[in-house]
């Protein structure tokens, strides 16, 4: 030890040491006037500067600048890079950045009493003995040292015991200005209602995974918080669908929804999810844990250097932190940050730490610095200042983000139209943190149900009770505090269809609302409901179709004919008698009558009818079988004088793309007596949008020197999924779009790799 201490002072100027000595109350001369030499100087500063006696009247001296800069020197275990150290002081206010003069150093000066200046702050710690520095390469000490910072400061580790450990307090200030309060209720119903429009319409996906932008659109118009002008939205990756994707990202995490290659699917069918029938604070609990546990890693700049984190590993640090803070207490955001990077200087980098002690511990070669295991590009304070910037840019993501979305916090800002700089635990973001579902997060709103059959719903309503009022009656529209049903006819019949007789409708209304049901109301839905049974489609039974009434009733008066026959159904057809069979053809042969005999198969219906160039339609049969009347509602129209035509808006509305348009072709092709006609097969597929539309954009071509640096070039974290090989050549050639031409550039800049414009089109 006294070694070090030795080495230590005699990195210093012997002027230097003496001002040390003068402000600890040490003598400098010798009895007869004369100034101790340096080498006596540093035996008696290693004899008397060095005791927790000497240290404990030093701190008496310390102001509050000093006293801070101090305790985040032992909060860093007794060491940390000047860098780091100034920019955390001038980051909470406590000090001011030193100057760079236009020749030479800043010369730190600890007379300086009330000087703001970081270096002179440290000056007057060195001057009471207590931080020293090192220079900017441990191997080289050709100059001496002086009260000028070095690239490390440090509390040598003969006093280290001297110091009581700083506290770690929550970085406390007063309530800011403009203060954001967010109710995450709203945000649960759009989590509900796109849940809701999944579970009824499961949409198309595209080919990269997303969700069609017309499925888009239709679920953004139930939402809360729905994008004003969607216009503006591209698809679903687009920054201003950002909400769209937090709602499917956490659906998908809560499994609610889930994916099969083609369409996006509710996991349950019929039955309402468990999730629904939590109480919401317990559904918000059950978000944040599993938005904590689904973090992975991600890739991230510092400089030029690709570097992975850990995000779920963060925020567990982070979160630990913030357990220790009180509720409504507001926090610094800047301080808060200060504060992990003493404590826990590795939470986001796993590297930062040794980073930090690399200027002073570690060689620094000159284009970039080794760690252990890693080589960085680039200066100490330009990684360093890297490193600021992910660090704050995911902590206030995080936290004004994914927390303030949820509830758990509140955020202030300063001004308007600012950054946000101070949060505070909310009351349920205290308990949830702590996993505890506060009870008075649990309670329900009020549904009313009016005598002119609208429902409302106003307050936190359950997710549980939306699913049920969205199974017989139909939502109209959704705010911040209510949910407006409507019930009809209709919508009841909807819920019959799916086995939700109208007893359950009845018992649900009572227990929602808590009140009887108007009478006006009861009544309807007793009456929709007997009228339920009153129509029955019975299967597997025979029909008699004559080509007109009068050819009916002549069959009617037929007595051989008419024992086959149960009863008229319309002037036109006859339902049978279920044993009649072929007794009944071999009667009507025997009156001259060649019965065309139909079946339920797809095929009895083929070559039925004529097909003309111009779309009308005749029927090979005076009577068309009834099949064929359901097959050709698919595709044509009749007039009110009985004629059947293809016409451009019956062919559009039952097609709409190619596979739809070569479906309808192939149906009407074993429709028609012989080949469709070829100019009505082109108009058929005009009116059904087979080309489809056409997209033109503007692509940029880059050429690379082969076809192995091509690819390997494509791994590179910062240009996967930039760019695309360009097929059907020889060539390395690769294809982006224009609009990323300038990152691409800028990455292949950093790589050393020369840019040239313009391709030799006959290579």
């Amino acid at each position: 030890m006294a070694n070090e201490i030795t080495e230590l002072l005699n990195r210093y100027h012997a002027n230097t040491l003496r001002d040390i000595a003068r402000a600890n109350g040490i003598e400098t001369k010798k009895p007869g006037g004369k100034n101790l030499s340096k080498r006596e100087l540093v035996n008696l500063l290693k004899e008397q500067l060095f005791t927790c006696e000497r240290v404990a009247q030093a701190l008496k001296k310390l102001n509050r600048r000093e006293r801070t800069a101090l305790d985040y020197i032992l909060l860093h275990g007794g060491g940390v890079a000047t860098v780091v150290l100034s920019r955390k002081l001038v980051h909470i206010g406590m000090a001011e950045e030193t100057p760079v003069p236009t020749y030479g150093v800043y010369a730190a000066d600890p007379k300086r009493a009330k000087s703001k200046v970081f270096a002179d702050v440290i000056a007057r710690l060195t001057m009471f003995g207590l931080v020293f520095s090192e220079t900017t390469s441990s191997l080289d000490y050709s100059l001496k040292q002086t009260f000028t910072p070095g690239a490390y400061l440090f509390i040598p580790p003969a006093i280290r015991d001297c110091f009581p450990q700083p506290e770690q307090r929550a970085p406390e200030i007063p309530e800011p200005p403009i203060v954001k309060t967010t109710d995450p209720y709203p945000m649960l119903r759009d989590l509900y209602f796109y849940w809701d429009y999944v579970r009824r319409n499961s949409p198309k996906l595209l080919k990269n995974g997303n969700v069609n932008k017309r499925a888009l659109k239709a679920i953004n118009e139930q939402l809360i918080y729905a994008i004003e002008d969607f216009s503006e939205v591209r698809g679903e990756s687009d920054d201003a669908a950002a909400y769209l994707r937090y709602l499917r990202h956490t659906l998908t995490n809560l499994n609610l929804v889930h994916t099969d290659g083609q369409n996006l699917r509710a996991t349950t069918s019929g039955e309402i999810p468990d999730f629904w029938m939590m109480p919401p604070a317990a559904q918000l609990a059950r978000i944040f844990g599993d938005e904590i546990a689904a973090a992975d890693n991600a890739y991230i700049y510092l400089g030029s250097n690709t570097v992975r984190i850990d995000i779920h590993a963060a925020h567990q640090k982070v979160l630990d932190a913030m357990r220790k803070f009180p509720v409504g207490k507001w926090i610094s955001l800047e301080r808060f940050w200060a504060q992990l990077q003493a404590k826990t200087p590795n939470f986001l980098i796993s590297f930062r730490e040794e980073l930090e002690r690399s200027g002073g511990r570690r060689r620094s070669y000159y284009n970039g610095i080794a760690l252990k295991g890693r080589y960085l590009y680039g200066t100490l304070g330009e990684l360093l200042a890297d490193c600021d910037i992910v660090e704050f840019s995911y902590l206030s993501g995080f936290i004004f983000g994914n927390l303030s979305n949820l509830g758990l916090v509140d955020v202030g800002w300063m001004e308007e139209n600012g950054e946000p700089v101070a949060f505070r635990l909310t009351k349920l973001g205290y308990d949830i943190l702590h996993g505890k579902i506060p009870d008075d997060q649990s309670k329900t709103g009020t549904v009313v149900l009016q005598p002119n059959f609208q429902i409302l719903t106003m307050g936190p309503v359950s997710a549980a009770v939306l699913a049920k009022l969205d199974t017989f009656a139909d939502r109209a529209q959704a705010d911040v505090v209510t949910v407006e049903y409507h019930i009809t006819r209709q919508s009841v019949y909807r819920a019959q269809q799916a086995d939700v007789p109208t007893e359950t409708i009845i018992q649900w209304l009572t227990e929602i609302t808590g009140q009887p049901i108007p009478q006006n109301v009861l009544r309807s839905l007793q009456e929709w409901g007997a009228h339920h049974r009153r129509i029955v489609f019975r299967r597997d039974v025979n029909l008699l179709q004559a080509a007109d009434p009068a050819m009916m009733d002549s069959l009617l008066n037929k007595p051989d004919v008419k024992q086959h026959i149960a009863r008229a159904l319309t002037p036109t057809i006859a339902l049978l008698n279920p044993k009649t069979g072929k007794s009944l053809t071999k009667t009507l042969f025997r009156h001259d009558i060649l019965p065309a005999t139909g079946s339920t198969s797809p095929e009895s219906v083929n070559n039925s009818i004529r097909i003309q160039p111009d779309g009308t339609i005749a029927f090979v049969h005076h009577a068309a079988d009834l099949y064929l009347y359901g097959k050709l509602k698919r595709y044509a129209e009749k007039t009110a004088a009985g004629q059947w035509w293809l016409t451009p808006e019956s062919v559009r509305r039952a097609t709409g793309d190619k596979k739809s348009v070569l479906a309808a072709l192939d149906d009407l092709q074993r429709l028609n007596y012989g080949k469709l006609p070829t100019q009505l097969v082109s108009k058929i597929k005009a009116w059904g949008n087979y080309y489809g539309n056409v997209a033109i954009d503007t692509l940029t071509l880059i050429e690379f020197r082969d076809a192995d640096i091509m690819a390997e070039l494509m791994r590179h974290p910062a240009l996967q999924g930039v760019l695309s090989p360009l097929r059907g050549t020889t060539r390395a050639l690769a294809v982006l779009s224009a609009e990323k031409l300038p990152q691409v550039e800028q990455i292949l800049t950093e790589l050393g790799i020369s840019v040239r414009h313009g391709i030799n089109r006959h290579s």
